[in-house]
């Protein structure tokens, strides 16, 4: 959802950029004013004035801004093109389960991912979160100790002694997650009695 948004929004910042500094089909173009420019000879043998369109003083203050403000739009637009083309093309897991724990991705950018060790995690499940945007499907995790949740996470809904991961632009439904990670925390609740010797 959060990728489509970013090239939704890059293709009209590019073609403003576009017009805005070519065709001025949509913004309007800098004032001009006719000038003559030099004489010809038509078929007729009459000398004929050419008149060419030129840029006023204000046309030029015109033709300035609207470069400026094109740069502006084209490099926007570029960014956030960039931005969704690599989304698309090498996605980073927003969560990763294996034999240490739970790697989470809730900050963006390149910041590291929160760690949570299986022992330190109490309880994983899915369900619904209301937002001010409206319901979402969310994969929460209840830590051990409540001072694990992060602050003002990314993506992400602290609400202790829950954090719940926003899932609506995951690439499989919370409910369908939750089983895979019960086994990694069953496992790790397991406990192992050896008879010794009495």
């Amino acid at each position: 959802m959060r990728i489509a948004g970013f090239a939704l929004l890059a293709a009209p910042m590019l073609l403003l950029a576009i017009d805005m500094t070519f065709s001025h089909r949509f913004f309007p173009a800098p004032d001009t004013t006719e000038a003559a420019v030099g004489t010809t000879i038509d078929a007729a043998g009459s000398t004929v004035t050419l008149y060419e369109d030129v840029l006023t003083n204000d046309g030029r203050a015109q033709r300035r801004r609207d470069l400026v403000w094109s740069a502006v739009f084209a490099g926007a637009g570029v960014v956030a093109l960039g931005f969704s083309l690599r989304e698309i093309l090498l996605p980073r897991p927003v969560l990763v389960a294996d034999e240490r724990g739970l790697q989470i991705r809730i900050f963006g950018g390149r910041k590291s991912p929160v760690d949570l060790a299986w022992d330190e995690i109490a309880d994983v499940r899915s369900g619904i979160l209301d937002t001010p945007s409206g319901p979402v499907p969310v994969l929460s995790i209840m830590p051990e100790d409540p001072a694990l949740l992060p602050a003002r996470p990314a993506g992400a809904v602290t609400d202790p002694p829950w954090l719940h991961l926003l899932a609506d632009d995951w690439d499989r439904r919370p409910h369908q997650v939750v089983p895979l990670i019960e086994p990694w925390l069953r496992r790790s609740r397991s406990v192992e009695i050896v008879e010794g010797p009495s």
